[in-house]
């Protein structure tokens, strides 16, 4: 999957006639394609800067808007980047290698700077490779991080090709020179997302760590309950009610004598269904106050929960954790 020459600029090829093309539409794909780079570059970024894409001069044949990437990173970055962040799982989706196997699949005498330019060339060369896929083919993980990312770049690029689809000038697209995309299926590179953010809905499945605020009465079932906070959005401070469905940590709590409190912390995996009250219900507790209790849940139990979208109107049920 790796490309033999990564390159640090993102080439659009178009089929245009007389070699012209909207000013506004190139300003529309540089717009997507930052945001792009913004977020996979995000980790490696100093302080508040972003990447920048600049629009080089088109070269002979085929009107050919080529993107230079700058990235202006830390030197040394790239090493310290863990394994789960989202450039790692979206460089190994896209050309099957994350940063620590494609800098010991480089050459090892090179400098830490040349190191570094050609980590970045790997990343635009992904980034090529995303917009290339139809969404269809696209890969999808549960980790609530790389779901916000993607949600991002998904929009982005759903932006771009908007963009192309809104200039009728342009026949077809090719990233490579070659093995153009005809117009009449740019839809199939748009993510069905919809128009407005607050049609947005929160994500199905949640896996990180919570802080208990205080029990509650669910007296729908005569059980007991808790409210919640999701420790990677205190900002927010959302308050959730959920119950527990692991059994295992039931029988736990029973003979240990545990009674979940406030300020209590436990790493669990949550599933969100708006049909029921409480909607949110824990299925795996993986630790309670530092004291590990269960594994997590593997790709295979997961994939039987048929986790509804984490972003998309009600009414449609199409299950995007399996195409996005």
């Amino acid at each position: 999957m790796i490309t033999a020459s990564p390159s640090d600029t993102i080439s659009f090829h178009f089929d245009v006639p007389n070699k012209m093309i909207s000013a506004n539409t190139l300003a529309g794909i540089a717009k997507g394609l930052e945001q792009i780079t913004d977020t996979v570059f995000e980790e490696t970024l100093e302080g508040a800067k972003k990447t920048e894409v600049y629009l080089c001069i088109p070269r002979e044949g085929c009107f050919e808007a080529i993107f230079q990437v700058v990235v202006p990173v830390i030197t040394g970055a790239f090493v310290s980047i863990a394994s789960k962040s989202f450039i790692n799982t979206f460089l190994k989706d896209m050309i099957g290698k994350d940063l620590s196997e494609l800098s010991e699949f480089s050459a090892t005498k090179l400098s830490d700077s040349l190191k570094e330019n050609l980590l970045i060339n790997y990343a635009c060369t992904a980034i090529s490779e995303y917009l290339d896929r139809p969404y269809s083919e696209l890969q999808c993980r549960n980790n609530e991080d790389y779901l916000n990312k993607r949600l991002v770049v998904l929009k982005a690029k759903n932006l771009i090709y908007e963009h192309m689809e809104e200039d009728n000038r342009i026949k077809a697209v090719s990233y490579k020179g070659d093995d153009y995309i005809d117009r009449e299926d740019f839809s199939k590179y748009i993510a069905p997302l919809p128009d407005n953010d607050d049609e947005l809905c929160e994500h199905s499945f949640y896996h990180g760590k919570i802080k208990i605020i205080s029990p509650v009465s669910l007296k729908e079932k005569s059980r007991r309950g808790w409210t919640c906070f999701f420790l990677s959005d205190l900002q927010n401070k959302t308050e959730r009610t959920f119950e527990i469905d692991d059994d295992r940590f039931r029988n736990y709590a029973i003979t240990q004598d545990i009674k979940l409190a406030a300020d209590d912390i436990a790493e669990v995996q949550m599933i969100k269904d708006n049909e029921l009250t409480p909607q949110w219900r824990v299925l795996r507790v993986l630790k309670f106050d530092g004291e590990s209790i269960s594994p997590p849940l593997t790709n295979e139990e997961l994939s039987k929960l048929s986790i509804k979208t984490f972003f998309t109107k009600k009414q449609q049920q199409a299950n995007l954790l399996d195409n996005c």
